[in-house]
C-alpha cells in the first residue's frame, strides 16, 4: 500500500503544473459536463432571497415559519437590507430584469475568482486544494461568494492600502454577520498593531449600528431573523467547518459552544499571525490572512470555500518534501470520497497544515523561516 502511493506521489510529482491543477478539478468539469447534458437549476439560493424581496413588495412577512419559496429548499436567512434592497431593484427592473442583472455580475466574479486559482506561480502547490471546488457549489448562486471574492480582489490589487478592505468587509458584515470573521483580516496587515486594531474595529461598527437599529425598531422580526438563522446554522446545514465539528460531537449548550470557538479562533489567529511573521509582503500577508478568516468561518459551506486554495498553496509552497506529499494525499482523498466527505477531509487537512507549519516554526531548533 505505502509503495502504490509512493508511486502515485511520484505520478503526480512528474505532472506539470496546469495538468496537475486539472487533475484535481476533476469533480469541478465532471459537474459541469453532466450540468450540460442533464441541467440542474441555478441561482436557487438567490431566489429564495428574490423571493423576500417579492414578500416586502407584496407587504409579506420575509420570515415566515416555513420557507415562502418552498421549491427553493432555503430560505431567507440574510439581514432585512438585503430583502428590501431587492423589492427595490424588482420594482425598477422586475424580477427577470433583476435575476439578469444579478446572473451576469455573479459569473463575471466568479469567472475572475478562477482565473486567480489558475494563474501560473505557485500552482503546483495550490492545486490539491481546488479539489474542493464543486459546481454544486457555486450553482446555488448564493451571495456569499460575491462578498468573499469581492474581499478577496480588493486585498489581492490594493494590499498595501489595507484602509480599502473596510467598505467590502463592512458591507459583507452587515449583509451577513458571520462576516465578522474578516475583521481579522486587518491583523494580517503591516504597520503598528494600534492601527490593525483600529480597522478591525472599524470595518465592525457599521454591522453593530444597524443591527441595533434592527433591534431597537423592530424587535419581534428581529427576533425571527435569530430564529431563522440559528434552524439553518444549527440545526439544517452545518457545512464542513466548526459547526459540523461541535455537531459531530453531540455539544447544544450555547455558553459551551461560544467558549470553544473562542479556543478555535485563538489558535488559528495565532498559528496564522506566527506564519505571517516570516513576509513583510503585503500581498501574501493577506492572502494567508484570507485562507485563515475563511477557515474561522463557523458555517463553511462548499460556497465558503472557494478562494481558500489561494491561502493554503501559499501554505504548501515552501514547505518540505514530506509535507507537499501529504498535501498531495490529501486532494487525492478529497478527489476519492467526494461530497460531504471529501470536503471535511479538505478542512481539516487545512487545518493540520496551518497548526503544523505554525508549530515547526516555533520549534527552537528551527532556523529556517520559510516565507508564507
Amino acid at each position: 500500500m505505502a509503495r502504490w502511493a509512493q508511486k502515485l506521489e511520484a505520478w503526480v510529482d512528474g505532472l506539470p503544473p496546469r495538468l496537475t491543477a486539472l487533475l484535481f478539478l476533476t469533480p469541478f468539469l465532471f459537474e459541469a459536463l453532466h450540468q450540460l447534458l442533464r441541467p440542474k437549476p441555478w441561482f436557487t439560493d438567490f431566489y429564495a432571497v428574490a423571493c423576500a424581496g417579492d414578500a416586502l413588495v407584496h407587504q409579506m412577512p420575509i420570515y415566515p415559519p416555513k420557507p415562502a419559496c418552498p421549491d427553493f429548499g432555503t430560505a431567507f436567512v440574510y439581514a432585512p437590507i438585503v430583502a428590501q434592497t431587492c423589492a427595490w431593484a424588482q420594482r425598477l427592473l422586475g424580477l427577470r430584469g433583476e435575476t439578469a442583472l444579478y446572473a451576469v455580475v455573479y459569473i463575471t466574479t466568479l469567472l475572475g475568482v478562477l482565473a486567480l486559482l489558475l494563474r501560473a506561480p505557485g500552482l503546483r502547490a495550490r492545486a490539491p486544494f481546488l479539489a474542493g471546488l464543486t459546481v454544486s457549489g457555486v450553482r446555488p448562486g448564493n451571495l456569499s461568494v460575491l462578498l468573499h471574492a469581492g474581499i478577496l480582489f480588493t486585498a489581492w490589487r490594493f494590499a498595501a492600502k489595507p484602509w480599502l478592505l473596510l467598505p467590502p468587509i463592512a458591507l459583507a458584515c452587515v449583509l451577513k454577520p458571520t462576516f465578522a470573521v474578516y475583521a481579522a483580516l486587518f491583523l494580517f496587515t503591516t504597520g503598528p498593531w494600534w492601527r490593525r486594531l483600529a480597522y478591525a474595529a472599524a470595518s465592525l461598527l457599521p454591522a453593530a449600528g444597524y443591527f441595533i437599529y434592527f433591534h431597537s425598531t423592530t424587535p419581534h422580526l428581529f427576533t425571527d431573523f435569530l430564529t431563522v438563522t440559528r434552524l439553518w446554522g444549527f440545526r439544517l446545514a452545518h457545512g464542513h467547518g466548526f459547526l459540523n465539528l461541535i455537531a459531530f460531537a453531540g455539544l447544544t449548550n450555547l455558553t459551551a459552544i461560544y467558549l470553544l470557538y473562542a479556543a478555535y479562533a485563538a489558535l488559528l489567529l495565532a498559528c496564522g499571525l506566527t506564519i505571517a511573521k516570516t513576509t513583510n509582503a503585503p500581498t501574501q500577508r493577506l492572502i494567508l490572512g484570507i485562507a485563515v478568516c475563511i477557515l474561522l468561518y463557523p458555517r463553511l459551506m462548499p460556497y465558503e470555500q472557494l478562494t481558500l486554495p489561494l491561502g493554503m498553496g501559499l501554505l504548501a509552497q515552501n514547505t518540505s518534501k514530506p509535507v507537499q506529499h501529504l498535501t498531495l494525499l490529501l486532494g487525492l482523498a478529497c478527489l476519492a470520497t467526494g461530497g460531504n466527505t471529501g470536503g471535511q477531509i479538505l478542512y481539516l487537512g487545512s487545518l493540520a497544515l496551518l497548526v503544523g507549519r505554525a508549530a515547526i516554526l516555533l520549534k527552537p531548533q528551527s532556523t529556517t523561516a520559510p516565507s508564507a
